[in-house]
């Protein structure tokens, strides 16, 4: 499993504080009666060299719990970490190190140690992910016991070796295998084939806009039928840190075209982001509302009808498991005679005998453009029981149920189904 510079040098120094607290001797020095003094005293060069060091000892304890909550600890809540390929923020960097393998491990050397009254910054080098240590800066809070910053000092033009890149055939070939791909994924308006083209943290930038990937795919799904967007690549070429970047052009029938630069990873072989051409662009300006004009619920409609056949075959299975995944997290369920969350939502379904045979039938849907979802009502008819109608809320890229509930609640026809 590969692992992101970043990643492995806040692995060796940004788990270090989640049992160093105020109780700590070092701490009490700048504590008094639960507050900081007005001043803090500089300590010597051994005592903050000490503090650091403790850190450092308490690395692999905290990085073990694999506990986000600790790991969350260990920031302030402005902390930004500068890499050599951009920032990131402490949400991001608490979610890294989270998903880091429990086996790894890591050997690190302290290098120097400043003292700067409230804080102290210091310089560590880290091995054993690779050929050559890593070197990186952080700043620590001695009060809060958090890290205030971060950075990498030297960078370094790529940090692939050339030995860890594909072989640079030729781009144009690669990248037009990726648009033939979005052609077909996008004509599809499927979700899960959509996604997978791109990197998870892929973000596309338009004029002055910019777009996770959640909305980006919201936007493509929604985008009615009978309009057929088309890639087209007009060059490409290797960037140095091993990539492709390829210039397109994106045509839709009848609202005009644009033209955008999209970063591809062959190695991972997913688009790592996306930005707008906006100076050859500049006639699209109205397509956005175009689309939204000729956006047809009938759309919405496909997309729902998809999504209950794969209900249906989940819901048949009685396996609270598998019901659960297509239910949103946060998911609550309004019923007549209480609310009930994901979890109950579940056993709820799952309780339903076998024997029970559903049936489900689509009413109306309708398109919220704001949140990119999907609200629909549905009426559910059983053998033995009287339909219900329930109005839920779906989110196509996500692919799970936000939240329902019941239209109508006749004491009589929910008795026995609560």
């Amino acid at each position: 499993m590969r692992t992101t510079h970043l990643i492995l040098l806040l692995l060796s120094f940004l788990g270090l504080s989640s049992s160093f607290g105020p109780d700590d001797p070092e701490v009490q020095l700048y504590m008094e009666h639960g507050s900081p003094k007005s001043s803090l005293r500089q300590l010597g060069p051994n005592d903050a060299r000490s503090v650091v060091e403790k850190f450092l000892a308490r690395m692999t304890s905290s990085i073990e719990s694999k506990d986000t909550s600790i790991i969350d600890g260990l920031f302030q809540p402005g902390f930004i970490f500068k890499g050599c390929k951009g920032s990131y923020t402490k949400q991001q960097v608490v979610g890294m190190i989270s998903r880091i393998p429990a086996a790894t491990r890591i050997d690190f050397v302290l290098k120097t140690v400043e003292d700067f009254g409230e804080s102290i910054k210091y310089t560590v080098t880290v091995s054993g992910f690779g050929e050559s240590p890593l070197e990186a800066e952080f700043t620590l809070n001695k009060i809060d016991q958090q890290l205030q910053s971060g950075s990498i000092p030297k960078c370094k033009k790529s940090f692939i070796r050339r030995s860890q890149l594909p072989v640079r055939h030729d781009p144009n070939h690669t990248f037009r295998n990726i648009v033939r791909r979005l052609n077909i994924v996008i004509a599809s308006r499927d979700t899960t084939s959509i996604s997978k083209l791109f990197d998870k943290n892929f973000e596309f930038t338009s004029c002055p806009q910019v777009y996770n990937l959640a909305r980006f795919i919201v936007d493509i799904i929604n985008l009615p039928y009978n309009i057929e967007v088309t890639y087209k690549l007009i060059h490409s070429k290797w960037t140095e840190e091993g990539f492709i970047e390829g210039y397109v052009s994106i045509n839709i029938p009848k609202i005009g075209s644009l033209h955008a630069t999209f970063v591809y990873n062959p190695e991972r072989k997913v688009l790592m982001s996306g930005k707008k051409d906006c100076e050859t662009s500049r006639k699209f300006g109205g397509s956005k509302r175009a689309l939204l004009a000729n956006r047809k619920e009938t759309n919405s409609t496909k997309i729902v009808e998809r999504f209950l056949d794969s209900l249906k075959e989940i819901v048949e299975t009685r396996d609270p498991g598998n019901i659960g995944t297509i239910l949103d997290d946060e998911f609550l369920f309004r019923g007549c005679r209480g609310h009930y969350n994901k979890n109950e939502a579940s056993k709820k379904i799952s309780s339903i005998p076998v024997e029970e045979f559903l049936e489900f039938e689509l009413k109306s849907t309708k398109y919220n453009s704001e949140k990119g979802q999907i609200e629909f009502i549905l009426s559910v008819s059983f053998l033995s029981k009287n339909p219900i109608e329930a109005e839920f809320v779906y989110c196509p890229y996500k692919n799970v149920l936000k939240s329902g509930k019941i239209l109508r609640c006749p004491a009589e026809r929910f008795q026995k189904l609560n």
